[in-house]
């Protein structure tokens, strides 16, 4: 079961008019149960303290009502009224409104293998649309099911999918194993990837840690920068994984990988230093207060010593010195060759990782159908052209916001739902009802529990949309 303290995410916020005057209301998915909450509380609540709602729902969630979709808490975050229907009658919904393209409209991933939903097992949820599951008829093959709520999350395991698919194998790089399809249309819903047992370092102080593992992470990402020339993008201790079987440190969530420039390398080396800083001290709350995008590095290099909260096989003073010396070698290795990639790299996989760089940018198949008519099946729009922007226009968006990231667009957050669904698109689209149109998997249990006697506690039903 998804931890509490990451079970509600806050996916959208906007003032609004209700009963008690002006307000802040705001949207949050359960990650766990896969269901919107509306949060509604006092005007300016929100960006003096945006954890209000998380920490109202958190203390709520066991007294409510499965059908409860809406609370209200005053500015302290108590309870103050409940109610079962959204606060707007037409607000758009937020999960379960966007799905993403049928398999065979996707030409880059054409070549990776595909398993329909209903031959994976759930083991338990690890954390926000991350499941641990297994193949149903090999329990032995233990893997982690990646999938999206939101537009949002889609659009990064889009991004993700295609960019894991071209990279060449690496020992200390989390592989995609199968594209995960629904049993219906063959419509993508995730993908899965070998499960790593022993877990990262988000937290907790039971797990050591070793400089091989610092010096195993500077290895890969010298690989990624100058054979492949891209960059993580996203550092962070619960991105680092540690496999018990071979005792190597694993990378891997390349949601926010990005082709590497000057801009994107110093936010990367900058947050392997945060990174370490966070695994040592276990102060990531320092890190928060800088800003997540560009935090200020100088803060912790200017301490003299970073209090080690967490067991080391080796001075503090040794790790520092080896991140010293790789930011230093990094640094003058762009200088001399700020962009290219090693020639070996060009010459085994050519088409992939340089041609292909041109994949479709991602953009939602969104329901119900527009009342014009157009169709967006198959990855194409009523025109027959394919969904969303090439990659060169989603560098354009990701420049001008001064991010090496995704555009995060607040498209999803517009689009509408109506109770007519698509009576105007032609019989082909009358073949699955309303409920099977929409993301249909997260409607009821996708799979069945593999390990009964490890299974998480009961959970309520919660209907997801009328």
């Amino acid at each position: 079961m998804i931890d509490s303290e990451f079970r509600f995410q806050c996916v959208t916020y906007s003032n609004f008019y209700w009963p008690g005057g002006m307000g802040d209301r705001c949207v949050y998915i359960d990650s766990d149960q896969r269901c919107n909450f509306f949060v509604v509380m006092p005007s300016g609540t929100f960006e003096k303290d945006d954890n209000t709602g998380s920490r109202a729902l958190r203390r709520y969630i066991s007294h409510l009502s499965p059908r409860v979709q809406t609370i209200a808490v005053d500015k302290d975050g108590l309870l103050e009224s409940i109610s079962t229907a959204p606060p707007e009658e037409f607000y758009p919904e937020t999960i379960h409104v966007s799905r993403m393209p049928i398999f065979k409209s996707v030409p880059y991933l054409t070549a990776c293998s595909t398993v329909p939903i209903s031959q994976l097992v759930e083991v338990d949820r690890l954390a926000p649309c991350v499941d641990w599951v297994v193949y149903s008829g090999c329990p032995e093959r233990q893997m982690a099911f990646k999938h999206g709520l939101t537009h949002r999350c889609q659009a990064h395991l889009w991004h993700e999918m295609h960019y894991l698919n071209i990279l060449p194998s690496h020992r200390h790089i989390v592989p995609l194993d199968k594209v995960v399809v629904d049993d219906v249309e063959s419509r993508i819903l995730g993908m899965t990837t070998p499960f790593i047992r022993g877990g990262n370092f988000e937290g907790g102080t039971e797990r050591p840690f070793k400089l091989t593992w610092l010096q195993q992470l500077t290895d890969t990402l010298d690989y990624l920068h100058f054979e492949v020339g891209l960059a993580h993008s996203d550092i962070w201790p619960s991105n680092l994984l540690v496999d018990p079987g071979t005792d190597d440190l694993k990378l891997f969530d390349f949601g926010w990988v990005c082709p590497l420039n000057e801009t994107v390398f110093a936010e990367e080396i900058d947050r392997v230093y945060w990174t370490m800083y966070g695994i040592v001290t276990l102060d990531l709350d320092l890190f928060r207060t800088q800003g997540v995008i560009h935090p200020d590095v100088n803060i912790i290099k200017r301490m003299d010593d970073w209090p080690p909260r967490r067991e080391l096989d080796c001075d503090v003073a040794a790790i520092r010195s080896h991140l010293d010396n790789w930011i230093q070698k990094q640094t003058e290795r762009l200088k001399a060759d700020p962009r290219a990639p090693s020639s070996d790299i060009k010459e085994q996989k050519p088409s992939d990782l340089y041609r292909s760089l041109d994949w479709p940018g991602y953009r939602g198949d969104y329901l119900p159908d527009s009342e014009d008519g157009s169709s967006e099946e198959e990855g194409e729009d009523g025109q027959g052209k394919p969904q969303g922007p090439n990659m060169a226009e989603m560098e354009r968006d990701r420049s001008k916001s001064g991010k090496g990231k995704p555009d995060d667009s607040s498209e999803d957050a517009q689009e509408t739902e109506t109770d007519n669904v698509a009576s105007a698109t032609g019989s082909e689209k009358q073949k699955f009802s309303k409920k099977e149109r929409y993301f249909f998997p997260w409607r009821r249990p996708p799979y069945a529990k593999a390990y009964p006697s490890e299974a998480s506690p009961p959970r309520k039903k919660r209907k997801l949309m009328n």
